[in-house]
């Protein structure tokens, strides 16, 4: 224990300076006060930069932690799949022995299915001097919808990046295994 020379006030070994009067409690001298340094106006800048993120971060994090609230009231149903059904979801790529995961590629690129956007666009636009223009401008929005949407559906390695087809299991005809009986 360490006893301050100028108040007395008593302190613990790994306590340097006195929290009520501030002084050395080795020599009794008083702390040095820490320069305070002005900052020049770029690094104000860069630091006024730097924390011009909290303006986005903070209501973010502020609607993320009500949202956790509110769904943290409701249940969610606790569905945990057989062990089988593990074994039989996990599927290893042939190449590498890495884990496959179901992927959606899409078949079209954008740079081949955007013109339609565009076209439909122009197609809009000529539509004020000519009525007619607006069914082909609707059709190609419809046909750039069409082919947003076509997907394949793929087994894709994350490790070696090789990829397969998947097979869709067929549904049983309803008439199997169940048998009606007229009474």
């Amino acid at each position: 224990m360490k006893r301050c020379p100028k108040c007395k006030m008593v302190h613990s070994d790994a306590d340097y300076f006195c929290r009520r009067c501030n002084v050395d409690l080795a020599t009794g001298e008083p702390a040095p006060l820490r320069a305070i340094r002005k900052k020049s106006g770029e690094e104000v800048l860069r630091e006024r930069i730097r924390n011009s993120g909290n303006l986005v971060k903070r209501p973010l994090a502020f609607l993320n932690k009500t949202a956790a609230k509110i769904l943290a009231k409701f249940p969610a149903p606790k569905l945990e799949p057989k062990e089988s059904e593990q074994v039989n979801a996990l599927i290893y790529c042939m190449s590498c022995g890495g884990e496959m995961k179901p992927a959606a590629v899409p078949y079209y690129a954008g740079w081949m299915i955007y013109p339609f956007l565009a076209l439909a666009a122009i197609l809009f636009g000529l539509s004020f001097i000519f009525r007619a223009l607006i069914i082909p401008g609707i059709l190609s929005v419809a046909a750039f919808v069409v082919y947003l949407r076509l997907r394949e559906e793929l087994w894709l390695c994350g490790e070696c990046g090789s990829y397969h087809k998947r097979r869709k299991k067929k549904p049983k005809p309803a008439g199997q295994g169940t048998e009606i009986r007229p009474a």
